[in-house]
């Protein structure tokens, strides 16, 4: 998965945050190892997802390039049959 936009600009403004506080050079190296540590978790989910809901590899991940309102239908187209799922294997 692309990181695309949002969250380029999301850690970028984490980043200047954390960077106001004065950390050290190594303080700040562990913020970007845990940010990248992050970042394979999401994009590793997103590839699961991808698979178990048998769409096209991007679909799902390009949702950070995506205006606000779409990647909100995409997280929803998403997340409500694997709900549904999960649902119904616990009834």
């Amino acid at each position: 998965m692309a990181e695309g936009y949002r969250y380029y600009h999301l850690w970028q403004s984490q980043r200047s945050r954390l960077l106001s506080l004065r950390l050290s050079q190594h303080e700040s190296k562990q913020v970007d190892a845990w940010w990248d540590n992050y970042l394979d978790r999401v994009r590793e989910s997103v590839t699961t997802a991808e698979q178990y809901l048998e769409i096209p590899t991007g679909k799902i991940s390009s949702i950070t390039q995506e205006p606000d309102f779409i990647a909100v239908v995409k997280a929803y187209a998403v997340i409500e049959p694997m709900l549904n799922d999960l649902i119904s294997a616990r009834s």
